[in-house]
C-alpha cells in the first residue's frame, strides 16, 4: 500500500484543526445567540377587514361596527385577559432565569399596550391586466 507524501499529511491535518476551530467559533458564537437573544413576543390582537371592491373605505367605521358586534367586544376582552395572562406568566418565568436582570429589561422592552390591538384593510382581489 502506498503512503502519502509526510508534508501533504500535516498540511491535511493543519486544515483539519482550522476547520475545527472555526465549528468550535461558530458553534460558540451561536450558543451566545440563543441564550441572549430577547425570547419573549408581545401578543398583538391583529384583525383583517376585506375592503374588495370597495372605493374610499374608513377603516374607523369597520372598526367601530367590528367593536359595537357582540363577537368583536368578546374577541377584544378575550384577548386582553390574555396578555394579562401572559405578563403574569412571562413574569413568574423571569424569576426562575439566571439573567433576571437582562430578560426583565427585555421584557420590558416588547411591553406595547398603547399598540396591542392591530386593525388593517385587505384588497383580496389580484388584478389581472389582459391585453387582446
Amino acid at each position: 500500500m502506498k503512503q502519502w507524501p509526510y508534508h501533504f499529511q500535516s498540511s491535511m491535518s493543519n486544515v483539519l484543526m482550522i476547520v475545527a476551530a472555526l465549528m468550535a467559533i461558530f458553534l460558540v458564537i451561536y450558543g451566545l445567540y440563543r441564550i441572549l437573544r430577547n425570547p419573549f413576543h408581545y401578543p398583538y390582537f391583529v384583525r383583517s377587514f376585506d375592503v374588495s371592491r370597495k372605493r374610499n373605505v374608513d377603516i374607523e367605521d369597520y372598526i367601530d361596527k367590528y367593536l359595537c358586534s357582540e363577537f368583536g367586544w368578546n374577541c377584544i376582552v378575550e384577548h386582553h385577559n390574555t396578555i394579562i395572562n401572559w405578563k403574569k406568566r412571562t413574569e413568574s418565568y423571569i424569576q426562575t432565569c439566571v439573567l433576571k436582570k437582562r430578560r426583565t429589561r427585555q421584557f420590558y422592552e416588547i411591553i406595547d399596550d398603547n399598540f396591542a390591538f392591530r386593525f388593517k384593510t385587505v384588497d383580496a382581489i389580484i388584478k389581472v391586466d389582459t391585453e387582446g
